[in-house]
């Protein structure tokens, strides 16, 4: 037998992560399809293509399998979705259209994650222990002051002496209307279908209006 015929085996460690993130991934799979409810031990062993005793073996319970899925969604989303954040509002003209640029993402995003989202506040309401609630706490205040300050460069010399104040407290109000509108759904009450489009203009408008005073949406 040549040193090539000998069978690479793969440290225990290094197999038991690739595990692990089959786990994360089939998990985060069934709660972007059916919310909580779809993401039982059975199934997500199933999709992963493990027994069941091996989920137990690394997540103590359900809990620890939906806190260490919503932990590797979120940090995702901070490395994916700030780069792209980045790129498109330095290719904006001015501050309008960096707050439409913003306002679109977040729309995107809501509406495609709706069913998540969902599920995660929930988990947040019920199960979820106080280190997963830190690190939501923790995504939100990085990504908000990360738009934060690239609008801030753009306000230009003619902005508002409390333009940063503004923007903070914009950014704010438009992450509670979009969770209000998308998430929650609650355009149904009003019998409004709140189209994307729609929901874009309409919140980019407000937006603009009150961080730089015109009505102006870049």
């Amino acid at each position: 037998m040549t040193v090539t015929d000998i069978p690479v085996v793969r440290p225990l460690q290094a197999r038991s992560r690739e595990t692990e993130q089959r786990l994360i991934g089939a998990a985060l799979s069934l709660l972007s399809q059916g919310g909580l409810a779809a993401c039982q031990i059975p199934d997500v062993a199933r999709d992963a293509g493990v027994s069941v005793g091996a989920v137990y073996r690394r997540f103590t319970d359900k809990n620890a399998l939906l806190t260490a899925a919503f932990r590797d969604m979120l940090d995702a989303q901070a490395q994916v979705e700030g780069a792209i954040w980045t790129d498109r509002a330095c290719a904006a003209a001015d501050l309008g259209g960096a707050i439409r640029t913003m306002v679109e993402m977040l729309v995107d995003a809501n509406e495609r994650g709706a069913t998540i989202m969902i599920a995660l506040q929930s988990f947040l309401q019920d199960g979820a222990d106080s280190s997963l609630k830190d690190h939501v706490r923790d995504h939100r205040r990085r990504m908000l002051n990360a738009m934060a300050e690239r609008l801030v460069s753009m306000a230009g010399a003619d902005a508002p002496d409390d333009v940063h104040d503004r923007i903070r407290f914009a950014l704010l109000a438009m992450s509670g209307t979009l969770n209000a509108l998308l998430i929650q759904k609650g355009a149904d009450s009003l019998g409004w279908e709140a189209p994307r489009d729609r929901v874009v203009d309409e919140t980019t408008a407000m937006l603009v209006r009150y961080v730089v005073g015109v009505d102006k949406q870049g």
